[in-house]
């Protein structure tokens, strides 16, 4: 069966200078920025279609400055800071273009399903610094980890069967294409295999 590229899944994962709001006070926003961008696209059965970056993405002082210790020590260690800071990084504008093109290439121009681990982050990020890819995607998404939180109270020893092997890069494409992996492993651990998947419909 050949699945429709309108049923294609975007899975995004960002790589940010913070969460986008101050912890101690979710509801004040704070201008934190993308510093690295990874996509790939797949079909519902989670097999890969196509990818795009990583993309490490030009930074300002003043945007490194908005890092806590926590994520400057982590893209410290992944090399991430001297990517963004070097004369190979990409401009915002260059990788936002770059990615609608890509998408379009591949059919999705509206109501792009996004998916990820704790998408809406991503999300968000899209929606406030790449309104041209953010214009294409719809109001559902698929985020993981609502399926690891209802896995733990259903079946605890599949989620901790996964965390005990996981270990998280923080680099943008490993870690999309590990959230493919996990949500293949949660479809697998429900018992819906690839056929089914193929043949679902929803009214």
């Amino acid at each position: 069966m050949t699945t429709s590229a309108a049923r294609h899944w975007l899975w995004v994962d960002v790589e940010t200078t913070g969460l986008g709001y101050d912890p101690d006070q979710p509801a004040r926003n704070r201008d934190d920025v993308i510093l690295e961008i990874a996509a790939i696209i797949t079909t519902p059965d989670l097999q890969e279609v196509s990818s795009f970056g990583p993309f490490a993405i030009a930074a300002r002082q003043s945007d490194l400055d908005l890092m806590g210790d926590y994520v400057r020590d982590m893209h410290t260690r992944t090399g991430l800071l001297d990517r963004v800071t070097s004369s190979a990084a990409y401009s915002l504008d260059t990788v936002q273009d770059g990615m609608a093109s890509w998408m379009q290439e591949h059919g999705l121009t509206e109501r792009v399903i996004l998916a990820g681990n704790s998408v809406k982050l991503d999300f968000d990020f899209l929606r406030r610094h790449m309104p041209r890819v953010f214009s294409r995607l719809g109001y559902r998404v698929i985020d993981v980890s609502s399926f690891k939180e209802a896995l733990r109270d259903w079946a605890p020893a599949v989620v901790a069967e996964l965390e005990g092997i996981k270990n998280p890069s923080h680099k943008a494409m490993d870690d999309i294409r590990w959230s493919v992996r996990e949500l293949d492993f949660y479809r697998r651990a429900l018992g819906v295999d690839a056929a089914s998947a193929g043949r679902a419909t929803c009214a």
